[in-house]
C-alpha cells in the first residue's frame, strides 16, 4: 500500500485492488435499496475513495448516495458516501466517491488503515 497526496488529505493506494460491497441508497433525494453489487476499491483517503465496477451509474446527471462495505485490517466497515465522477473503463467503470463519515468512523477508518499499511510492512520484510 503506497501514500500520496491528492487535496488535503492523505490517500492509501492498495497495490492490489481491496473487494467491497456497494448498495444504493437514495437517487436525486428518492430513498432506494437497491440489491448488493460488487466493487474494488483502488484507494482511500478519510474524504474519498476511487473504486471499480460493472455497473454504468449516470452520476452527471443524477446525485446517487449509497453505503459501501469493506473490510480493512479484519475489521468491517460500512461507509456511506456519495458518487461524484466516472470514467469509463474495458469492462467496468472507476467512480470517486465522497466518503460522508463522522468523525468516530474517520478515527475507526484511519486506525484500519494504519493497521493494513503495517501488516503489508510486515509481509514484505519477511519476504
Amino acid at each position: 500500500m503506497n501514500m500520496s497526496r491528492r487535496n488535503e488529505t492523505f490517500r492509501y493506494e492498495f497495490g492490489e485492488p481491496l473487494a467491497g460491497k456497494f448498495r444504493l441508497t437514495e437517487i436525486d433525494g428518492n430513498k432506494l435499496e437497491s440489491r448488493m453489487g460488487e466493487m474494488e476499491v483502488q484507494d482511500i483517503s478519510l474524504q474519498g475513495m476511487k473504486v471499480t465496477m460493472p455497473l454504468d451509474l449516470p452520476v452527471r446527471e443524477k446525485a446517487i448516495n449509497g453505503l459501501f462495505y469493506v473490510t480493512i485490517a479484519s475489521a468491517d466497515y460500512t461507509i456511506p458516501g456519495k458518487f461524484i465522477w466516472r470514467k469509463p473503463k474495458v469492462n467496468e467503470y472507476q467512480y470517486g466517491i465522497h466518503l460522508q463519515c463522522d468523525n468516530a468512523m474517520k478515527n475507526a477508518l484511519l486506525s484500519g488503515l494504519k493497521s493494513h499499511a503495517k501488516s503489508n510492512l510486515t509481509e514484505k520484510s519477511d519476504s
